[in-house]
């Protein structure tokens, strides 16, 4: 065992070669991150623990407040951003929504877009601008997978399964 008490039996000493995650190393000893903070295995710094998603450093160093509504954070050790335009958040989010009357469309960027309908080859589907099958299209606005139709050139095959 590499463990023995030290001052009373409530302390206890291990000799290790890295801190454990939520801890870093400070004069050959390892200190917990602040209140609210995270951070890697085998962090040398206080600087290296930082806020989880969600939150944002409390502007003192030694701890971490939520974002504020409408507001959010993806990662861990990043400020608060907004939520981008038709979209919203409660406190503490780590990713936005659209408002109820707008639909996501994913314009392959990786951030939020809330329009008001789906554009031309794409039809809505639980809130979401989703594509038409491959050589597939559809007008602005669709509703419904049943609104996408075979481009010209193309035909249509329908086929039932059998029992």
């Amino acid at each position: 065992d590499n463990t023995y008490n030290r001052y009373d039996n409530s302390t206890h000493v291990t000799c290790i070669t890295e801190c454990p995650a939520d801890w870093y190393s400070e004069s050959s000893e390892c200190k917990q991150c602040p209140n609210g903070k995270t951070s890697s295995k085998g962090s040398t710094s206080n600087a290296d623990c930082k806020c989880v998603a969600g939150y944002e450093d409390d502007g003192s160093g030694n701890g971490c407040v939520e974002c504020p509504i409408n507001k959010f954070n993806p990662s861990s050790g990043d400020k608060c951003k907004d939520c981008p335009t038709n979209s919203e958040s409660s406190t503490g989010a780590t990713k936005c929504t659209c408002k109820s009357e707008f639909v996501s469309n994913d314009d392959g960027s990786g951030h939020l877009k809330c329009v008001t309908e789906c554009p031309q080859d794409k039809y809505e589907d639980n809130a979401k601008c989703t594509p038409c099958p491959i050589n597939m299209e559809s007008p602005g606005g669709s509703g419904s997978i049943l609104n996408c139709t075979c481009k010209s050139g193309f035909v249509t095959l329908v086929t039932t399964t059998t029992r």
